[in-house]
């Protein structure tokens, strides 16, 4: 009477059976560290993302937000524009630059009260070859003061550049970042011409 034995698996099948569960295991490594990389990487990537804005875009600062909701760039008056009455006008821009207004916006957080001083925004020019020139505030419509949690202050700020055709951006310093929040004024100081150049140095 014959014996049905077990079947004993050929050694290509076993071999063959080894390397599905090896390529198995390698697929399953390979997703674990992909999935890791991609959660990482974004987590780095915000970590490390360029703090550049534009107008009218609410700004996250350490204290609560920071707009720029209006900007714009006013060619200087020539002193026959001003009927000659240019000396002892302390605000006065000459044709060769331009003024460069920007309506700003300080939001406070529910934490703390906050200070804020002028000398937190400058406006940055940048030329074509990659120079950058920065500006104080010349005028402003708010003095250095304090802002209450949750409280929040609208001021206009001005800025005298030259008509160079550069590139502005503005600058804010945020108390708890060491590196400052830009924002991309979108616009230019424009170009003067030569008689705007003639002209202003006969005002002067």
């Amino acid at each position: 009477m014959p014996t049905n034995s077990p079947q004993v698996p050929s050694l290509s099948f076993a071999a063959g059976l080894g390397g599905f569960v090896a390529a198995v295991a390698a697929a399953a490594v390979v997703g674990i560290v992909l999935a890791f990389s991609l959660i990482t990487g974004s987590a780095a990537g915000h970590g490390h993302a360029p703090t550049r804005f534009t107008v009218a875009q609410d700004i996250p600062t350490s204290f609560g937000f920071v707009a720029v909701e209006h900007a714009e760039t006013i060619k200087g008056l020539t002193a026959k524009q001003m009927a000659g009455a240019v000396h002892g006008v302390g605000s006065f821009v000459g044709s060769d630059r331009a003024l460069v207004q920007a309506s700003i916006t300080l939001r406070n957080g529910p934490e703390r009260v906050l200070p804020y001083a002028l000398k937190q925004f400058t406006l940055v020019a940048t030329a074509k070859n990659g120079k950058t020139r920065r500006y104080p505030v010349s005028n402003a419509t708010v003095r250095d003061g304090l802002l209450q949690p949750d409280a929040a202050v609208d001021a206009g700020l001005g800025f005298v550049v030259p008509r160079n055709g550069a590139r502005l951006t503005l600058e804010f310093a945020d108390p708890g970042r060491a590196q400052p929040i830009v924002i991309d004024l979108q616009s230019g100081s424009g170009r003067a011409t030569a008689a705007d150049k003639a002209a202003a140095h006969h005002g002067h």
